[in-house]
């Protein structure tokens, strides 16, 4: 017999974990070092634990801890047991009762099983988590045994649970049975399946379902082997794809095949296939024709052939880019070379083709932007045009202002200065120099009025009288002028002022052409235009008849690039040249729905044709003015935002023998007028003024007093600073700004000896 001290040897020294439990009073009465190094309890601390401090039964209750064992072979059980410092540990327990009299003892052998217990609660969440995948894929699913049972299905695979739960351990053949599919169907799973393990690798194949319950499906089916570590195949893995939808596509795609290889022939846009290495594999006829080549050429050429040198380096920058993977522009522009030569602009949208993830080409979508660079120049050109119309309506409108006080300063002076020539000389000079100034001011203000001209019946003949009487004098002496006038030139609606700007600008590019002499010869004649000629903006010109205007030069003519930009505003061969001419008698003839033609060669001269549309009317007879009204009495009241227009206004109503009441700004007088209107026989408003514009302070002075008369004053034509009071009977008149004393003197005259209407 072993001593008590041995098996107190024995009991301590062991490296399991022992402890003695005295069931009755549900507390530890011994433990090894093994258990109290395990909960980090001294033998003291330990021997006054209850059970229910250290063990929790995985079931949650503490009631049924240890309770006594009739058998020594009870299964082990599983404890989740509490530290000393607080950590929970999972433990297995083997107990086994002790034969100690009148004691009901116990000894528990516990197992620290914390990890592998970590571990399984991982494997079953993983388990889980894959299931609820398998379960939620919307591919068929399912997995064979070797012997083709199936051990799982898939809701895919199966919908109905009730059927998906019988399947369990059957064969396809079992469910071709249940839902009367032909057998066939299971013979050539099972053969497929067969494959897969006699080759160790996945296989595929397409299958066709037809069953009287439902219509005809066809699948994509898979099967794959399952190889577990040690090289043995353990199961087979079976995927199925619902291919019905797709091949009902596949057939209608068959039946449109034809159509679709018509688009790809005759599509507007030329279409590629390059290879990785860029040589071209298939094309359509447009990129033929857009490059010049015959297939047969194209053929055997890559882009690199095609691409414009400069533009080479960017292009296959950008395929080197797609083809690594990395961000490129899907659409951009670049240049080729026609076979002919010629270099033209293309657009190009380039995808890869990709097989099985491997990219085998690309494809590309090529665009011929000749038309679209076109129209984006025409609309930059337009937009150009617009920011001139802009500028030369602002600097013509101060122009004219200032114009106005030299001018008119001018003509009080000549007046004052009567008799004295060597004044009056200068005098002269300045009236002659700002003539010229308001001249070209008119030329501003052509261009920038666009569309807003006043078309009258008018001669055609008198336009080239009239505009030569305004060159005589300036031109060389050495330049002959030859006029052949149509007597029966049809009459045409137009702007008088503005086509006699239109042709001193031709007169003098002429004349300025001819610097060593030359003969200038002046047409005048009706034609019918059938649609073969162009104006200078290439534009056809509509059919039609017109009145003609040619003008002809001796000059030292000019090249095909200036003919083409000499509308371009500021455009100009001179060093001191004006430019803006030209491209305001382009706009001008354009609002008139005429053309202007040019035709030029270098050392041969120039001709220039005027083409305005035939008139409805003939021209009105012209009216004599009014002679000179005597001097007057009464009172003006001048509105103008410009002192000098103001003062020299004042001036010469003054001499006329009017009191005068100045206003700077609408608001001023409307005030004025409000005071003095029984005194106001009549008004000179300025148009264009800050804050209350020219229109609104005219409808006020006429609801103040409905018989006042008005003169209009702005450096725009009538027709467009009378516009929405052209009707109203307070109109008494207009006047252009810059304007002489005997201009203002004839339209106070005027107003004031007509019926207060103007018309």
């Amino acid at each position: 017999m072993l001593s008590s001290e041995i098996y107190r040897a024995v009991f301590n020294n062991s490296p399991s974990m022992h402890l003695v439990i005295d069931l009755q009073l549900q507390r530890i009465v011994d433990a090894n070092a093994a258990a109290l190094k395990f909960f980090r309890y001294s033998l003291e601390k330990i021997r006054t634990c209850h059970l229910e401090d250290l063990f929790i039964h995985e079931g949650g209750s503490e009631a049924d801890l240890f309770s006594v064992h009739d058998s020594r072979d009870a299964a082990p059980q599983l404890y989740e047991v509490k530290l000393s410092f607080g950590e929970i540990c999972v433990v297995e327990v083997s107990t086994s009762l002790l034969p100690v009299r009148e004691k009901n003892l116990m000894l528990a052998t516990l197992l620290d099983v914390t990890e592998q217990h970590q571990v399984q609660n991982e494997i079953s969440h993983l388990q889980r988590f894959y299931r609820l995948i398998l379960d939620s894929l919307p591919a068929d699913l399912s997995v064979y045994d070797l012997d083709g049972r199936i051990v799982y299905l898939n809701p895919a695979a199966m919908p109905d649970d009730e059927i998906r739960g019988w399947m369990i351990g059957k064969t396809d053949l079992d469910y071709c049975h249940l839902r009367r599919i032909d057998p066939v169907v299971a013979e050539t799973r099972d053969e497929y399946r067969n494959l897969c393990i006699r080759q160790r690798c996945m296989v595929l194949f397409e299958e066709q379902i037809n069953s009287p319950e439902e219509q005809s499906q066809h699948y994509l089916r898979f099967f794959s082997p399952v190889i577990e570590p040690g090289g043995t195949i353990s199961q087979i893995i079976g995927y199925g794809f619902d291919m019905t939808e797709r091949k009902k596509a596949e057939d209608l795609l068959r039946d449109s095949e034809e159509r679709y290889r018509l688009l790809f022939t005759h599509i507007n846009e030329g279409i590629a296939l390059f290879g990785t290495d860029l040589k071209l594999l298939l094309f359509n006829d447009r990129v033929s024709a857009m490059l010049g080549y015959s297939n047969d050429e194209l053929a055997q050429m890559t882009v690199g052939q095609v691409i414009y040198p400069e533009d080479l380096p960017r292009v296959a920058a950008s395929h080197q880019k797609r083809m690594r993977g990395e961000k490129a522009p899907r659409t951009y522009e670049f240049r080729v070379i026609r076979k002919d030569g010629a270099v033209i602009d293309v657009e190009g949208s380039f995808d890869l083709i990709r097989r099985d993830a491997e990219i085998i080409g690309i494809q590309g979508i090529i665009r011929d932007l000749t038309e679209r660079k076109r129209i984006q120049e025409h609309l930059l050109e337009k937009q150009k045009e617009q920011s001139i119309v802009t500028l030369a309506g602002g600097i013509a409108h101060d122009f004219n202002n200032i114009l106005v006080g030299i001018m008119g300063s001018a003509a009080l002076l000549q007046e004052d200065l009567a008799g004295q020539t060597a004044h009056l000389n200068l005098i002269n000079n300045i009236l002659t120099s700002a003539g010229r100034m308001a001249d070209l001011t008119n030329q501003l203000l052509a261009y920038a009025r666009g569309g807003k001209h006043r078309p009258e019946p008018s001669d055609p003949n008198l336009f080239v009288t009239d505009t030569l009487r305004m060159l005589h004098g300036s031109m060389s002496p050495g330049i002959r002028v030859d006029c052949h006038l149509a007597e029966d030139a049809w009459s045409v609606d137009a702007d008088r002022t503005q086509i006699t700007q239109v042709l001193l600008n031709i007169f003098v590019n002429a004349c300025e052409a001819m610097e060593n002499g030359g003969s200038l010869t002046i047409e005048t004649g009706n034609v019918h235009q059938s649609g073969q000629w162009h104006d200078a903006s290439t534009e056809a010109i509509k059919e039609g008849d017109y009145v003609q205007i040619s003008v002809t030069d001796t000059g030292i003519g000019m090249s095909e690039e200036t003919r083409r930009r000499l509308f371009e505003p500021f455009f100009t061969t001179k060093f001191m040249g004006r430019g803006l001419g030209l491209a305001a008698a382009l706009g001008i003839i354009r609002n008139h729905a005429g053309a202007l033609v040019v035709e030029s060669q270098p050392g041969e001269g120039t001709t220039f044709r005027v083409l305005l549309p035939r008139g409805k009317t003939p021209p009105a007879q012209t009216l004599a003015a009014p002679a000179s009204a005597s001097r007057k009495s009464g009172t003006v009241l001048v509105v103008d935002d410009e002192e000098t227009v103001r003062d020299v206004a004042h001036q010469m109503l003054k001499r006329l023998g009017f009191a005068v009441i100045e206003a700077e700004d609408g608001q001023k007088a409307i005030r004025d007028f409000t005071d003095f209107s029984r005194d106001v026989s009549l008004v000179i408003l300025d148009m264009q003024m800050p804050g209350l514009g020219g229109s609104e302070v005219f409808k006020e002075l006429a609801g103040i007093d409905p018989h006042v008369k008005i003169i209009i004053s702005s450096g725009y034509e009538e027709s467009a600073a009378t516009e929405g009071i052209a009707s109203s009977p307070n109109l008494a008149g207009f006047i252009k700004k810059p304007y002489t004393f005997s201009d203002l003197e004839d339209s106070v005259n005027r107003a004031l000896s007509g019926p207060g209407s103007h018309g």
